[in-house]
C-alpha cells in the first residue's frame, strides 16, 4: 500500500500532489531573493505529513492546524488516493467541517 496522490476541493489553493513510484522527498525551497538569507523552516513540510495522517483517519485534536483555524480550513475537503498491493486504488475523502464523515471509493 502506498500514497499516490493527495488533493482538495480547492485546486487553486491546494495544488494536487502526485507521489512517484519510488522514493519521494518533500523539499522546502525559498524562491524570493529577499528571503534567501532565511532558513527553510515554516514552509509546510511537516504540515503535509500531518495532512496525510488526517486523510488516513487520524483522530481529531484541537491542536491540529486544521481545527486550530476553523474559519480558514472549514471549507476544505481532502482526498487521498492509495495504491493497493493488488494494483487497484482506493480514494479516501475527509472534510474538515464534517471530519467524522468519511467516504471511501473503490473502482
Amino acid at each position: 500500500m502506498k500514497v499516490s496522490r493527495i488533493y482538495s476541493n480547492f485546486e487553486h489553493e491546494f495544488q494536487t500532489i502526485d507521489f512517484c513510484s519510488g522514493f519521494n522527498v518533500v523539499l522546502g525551497r525559498i524562491f524570493h531573493p529577499e528571503n534567501l538569507q532565511k532558513d527553510a523552516h515554516n514552509l509546510g513540510k511537516s504540515k503535509l505529513a500531518e495532512l496525510i495522517d488526517f486523510c488516513l483517519l487520524k483522530g481529531r485534536s484541537p491542536e491540529f492546524f486544521l481545527f486550530k483555524f476553523p474559519l480558514v480550513f472549514a471549507k476544505y475537503v481532502f482526498f487521498i488516493e492509495i495504491l493497493l498491493n493488488s494494483g487497484s486504488y482506493i480514494t479516501v475523502r475527509r472534510g474538515v467541517s464534517k471530519n467524522t464523515k468519511i467516504s471511501i471509493k473503490t473502482p
